[in-house]
């Protein structure tokens, strides 16, 4: 791929409400958007946003990565080098630019994908916010756990089983808070079909063997995937889902590699980010259509932590579901939360 111009610019996005990520109060999304234009004036855009907390990598280390990048070719064997979130800015752009090359988006135009809500379990109106999601039409309630005591949990997840009912299923997430033995306790007293799975409830991912033999709760990989990687993942027979965070994966490409597996081995392959803006959005959603990640709901309903959107068309999610033809546009950026590296 010939490039002949980069431009990489940063942004500041308020958040409605903090975000905290292990012991990190985030008040403003900052991030940089790298820019590849190509010898046919075709041009790319990705994204870089390390979350603190949850990248190693900080926005410093990944914006002075992008800017060794110079035309007209991207070496491939320095992108394997860089940090998961830049590696992750290359990737979506050359992305960009190869679906309006190949006019990839009238494979799909047609296509609407599912989204998972969520919400926080500690929120003081969870019930009004799960209903109204419900309402909406989505089919599929994404609930943070892990923050608040643990029998006030167990609490919450069994009232909102009986609110649920058979309306949509529920996916739990624990970011690796509680030990074995409160992971146990949270699990068999709320399992149940209307459970989807929880995501890494195990704040030490060697007693996971122990976890499955005690519990029949269905359990989905997120951090784990990103520390074991695609070929030293063990138990994965007893695995419901993968969660799939390209910005910490690696990359597109790993991304995508993830998503074989998972198909290979009967499991979820669910998409989801790291509290980008609606560009990396955009670009994940477009990339779950080409990889035909199409009924199973996207952990992409983030926007709503966010004051205002990065692009003029922002990425909407409408009756639980996005609309891939709305995505067809070129992205357009409201430059006021833009602008040049110092």
């Amino acid at each position: 791929m010939n490039i002949v111009d980069i431009n990489i610019k940063r942004y500041e996005l308020p958040l409605i409400k903090p975000l905290v990520i292990k012991n990190h109060t985030i008040n403003a999304r900052l991030g940089v958007i790298i820019t590849i234009t190509d010898e046919n004036g075709l041009t790319g855009y990705g994204e870089a946003a390390p979350l603190p907390g949850l990248h190693k990598e900080t926005l410093e280390d990944a914006m002075s990565q992008l800017q060794q990048i110079r035309p007209p070719v991207i070496s491939l064997d320095y992108l394997d080098s860089i940090c998961p979130s830049a590696k992750t800015a290359m990737e979506m752009a050359m992305f960009d630019l190869r679906l309006q090359s190949q006019k990839a988006f009238d494979k799909f135009r047609n296509l609407t994908l599912p989204v998972n809500g969520l919400v926080m379990a500690q929120d003081t109106d969870l019930f009004d916010a799960v209903e109204a999601l419900i309402a909406e039409g989505y089919i599929s309630i994404k609930i943070k756990v892990a923050r608040q005591p643990l029998a006030k949990d167990i609490e919450t997840i069994q009232r909102l089983k009986e609110l649920i009912g058979a309306r949509a299923t529920i996916r739990l997430d624990a970011n690796r808070l509680w030990t074995l033995d409160e992971s146990l306790e949270f699990c068999n007293q709320v399992a149940g079909d209307q459970i989807e799975y929880i995501e890494e409830p195990l704040a030490d991912i060697s007693q996971y063997p122990f976890f499955f033999d005690s519990t029949d709760m269905p359990v989905a990989f997120d951090e784990t995937l990103v520390e074991k990687g695609v070929e030293e993942l063990d138990c994965m027979d007893k695995v419901k889902a993968f969660i799939l965070k390209p910005s910490l994966l690696g990359g597109l490409s790993l991304t995508g590699q993830f998503i074989a597996l998972a198909f290979e081995n009967d499991i979820m392959p669910v998409i989801s980010c790291t509290f980008g803006s609606d560009l990396s959005l955009r670009s994940f959603a477009l990339f779950a259509a080409m990889f035909g990640v199409t009924d199973i709901p996207l952990g992409l309903d983030t926007m709503k932590w966010f004051k205002h959107h990065l692009l003029t068309e922002g990425f909407k999610v409408e009756s639980g579901r996005i609309e891939i033809a709305a995505l067809a546009n070129r992205p357009v950026f409201n430059e006021q939360f833009l602008c040049d590296l110092s």
